[in-house]
C-alpha cells in the first residue's frame, strides 16, 4: 500500500530535503533541526519507486524475507510495527528478515530515497501458528444440513467449520476422483484395496495438512461406516459413486470462496 500523502508516516521512517541532491536516510530532527517540507509529486513517483517482493503470510518461527533489491533508490529506511529484535536489515536496505515469535500482524514501512524524491510503501505479514486457520482468507459460513441430507451438503458444511483451505479441498477432490477412476477401471475391487489406495492418496495430496484436516476425515469416516453397515459399499460400483460424490462436495466448498 503506497502513501505519497502520508507526511507523518514519512517522517517517521526517513527525512529528506526539498532539494535534488542525493539523500541519505535519517531520522527527523537528529541534528537539532525540523527538515524542509518534503514536497512529493509525480516525478517523484518516477524517480524513486520501491518494489518490494515478500509474502503476506507465515508461520511462528519460520524466516520471513522481504527484497527491495530491484527498487529505483539510492537508500533505504526500514520500520516494523511492532518493532523486534528479530528483524535484520542487509544489503545496503535491500533485504531484510524476520522472525516472529508469536502470532500477530506486522506492519513494514520501508522508504527509500533517490535525487531528493521519496517513495514509501507499507506491507502486512500475518503471523499464526501451524495448522490455524489462514486470517488472510475470509471463509465462507454454511448453514447445517438437514440430517436426510448426503455427503454433497454435509462436507461442505464440516470444511467451513473446520475452516480448511481451499486449494487443500481441491487436491482432496482430485484425491477422491482419482480414485474413483481408478476403481472404475478395475484397479481396485475389494473395500481393503479400495480403502487403502484412498488412505495412500490422501496422504499425498494433503501432505503436512492432513493432521488438520482430520476433524472432516473422522465425520467422513463415520458417514461412510454407516452406509457401509447399511449395505450401500459392498460394490466396486458403490465405492466410485459415493467417492464422486465425495469430490464433488470438496469441490462444492472450494467454489464457495471469493476468487477476488
Amino acid at each position: 500500500m503506497r502513501n505519497f500523502a502520508g507526511a507523518v508516516l514519512l517522517m517517521l521512517v526517513l527525512a529528506v530535503g526539498a532539494n535534488t541532491s542525493p539523500v541519505e536516510p535519517g531520522l527527523a530532527g537528529t541534528n537539532g533541526h525540523h527538515s524542509p517540507p518534503v514536497v512529493v509529486s509525480a516525478e517523484a513517483v518516477e524517480r524513486a519507486h520501491i518494489a518490494l517482493v515478500a509474502p503476506d503470510k507465515g508461520l511462528v518461527g519460520e524466516l520471513i524475507r522481504l527484497d527491495v533489491s530491484t527498487s529505483i533508490a539510492d537508500s533505504f529506511k526500514w520500520l516494523l510495527v511492532p518493532d523486534s529484535v528479530d528483524f535484520e536489515v542487509y544489503d545496503g536496505g535491500r533485504r531484510a528478515v524476520f522472525s516472529a515469535r508469536k502470532v500477530g500482524s506486522y506492519m513494514f514501512v520501508v522508504a527509500c530515497a533517490k535525487d531528493g524524491f521519496v517513495d514509501v510503501m507499507t506491507h502486512v505479514v500475518h503471523i499464526v501458528n501451524p495448522g490455524d486457520p489462514d486470517p488472510t482468507i475470509e471463509y465462507p459460513v454454511v448453514e447445517k444440513p438437514s440430517p436426510e441430507a448426503g455427503l454433497m451438503a454435509w462436507i461442505p458444511y464440516w470444511c467451513a467449520e473446520a475452516k480448511r483451505e481451499p486449494g487443500e479441498a481441491l487436491a482432496l477432490a482430485e484425491s477422491f476422483e482419482s480414485i474413483a477412476a481408478a476403481i472404475a477401471g478395475g484397479a481396485y475391487t475389494t473395500p481393503e484395496e479400495i480403502s487403502q489406495a484412498t488412505g495412500q492418496a490422501n496422504r499425498v495430496a494433503l501432505g503436512e495438512s492432513l493432521a488438520n484436516w482430520m476433524p472432516v476425515l473422522s465425520k467422513l469416516q463415520t458417514e461412510l461406516k454407516r452406509q457401509a453397515d447399511a449395505g450401500h459399499l459392498k460394490t466396486p460400483e458403490q465405492h466410485a459413486k459415493i467417492w464422486r460424490e465425495i469430490a464433488e462436495g470438496l469441490l462444492a466448498y472450494a467454489t464457495m470462496f471469493d476468487p477476488r
